[in-house]
């Protein structure tokens, strides 16, 4: 990889890493990241952002905090402070859920 460079595809696949529930030292491992980039302030944005992605993922399936909290790196303080500045987005992705399961049930009432 280089000096310090970071590509896009390798900040997105950190993002991708955070999403599958990796940790972030796991990530780090996983992706062959040098030690040092472990403070660099794009990767820890990327990391983060599969963390919130995730997160939102999670708490629009109905998925409790602690459940959150006992499944990923995600810890309760940022489920909290998540929960309010998210709180769209979790809504949007809720009725989406919604929306798909429905069209699954009119498909299959269709059928019959």
């Amino acid at each position: 990889m280089g000096k310090s460079q970071l590509t896009q595809e390798m900040l997105e696949k950190i993002e991708k890493h955070a999403q599958n529930k990796y940790s972030f030292k796991d990530t780090l491992h996983g992706l062959n990241i040098s030690k040092r980039l472990m403070q660099d302030e794009r990767v820890l944005s990327a990391f983060e952002k599969g963390l919130i992605k995730l997160y939102i993922s999670m708490k629009a399936t109905g998925a409790s905090d602690d459940a959150i909290v006992g499944d990923s790196a995600i810890t309760i303080q940022q489920c909290l402070l998540w929960a309010e500045e998210y709180r769209q987005s979790i809504q949007a992705a809720k009725e989406k859920i919604e929306y798909k399961e429905l069209q699954a049930t009119k498909q299959f009432s269709d059928l019959e």
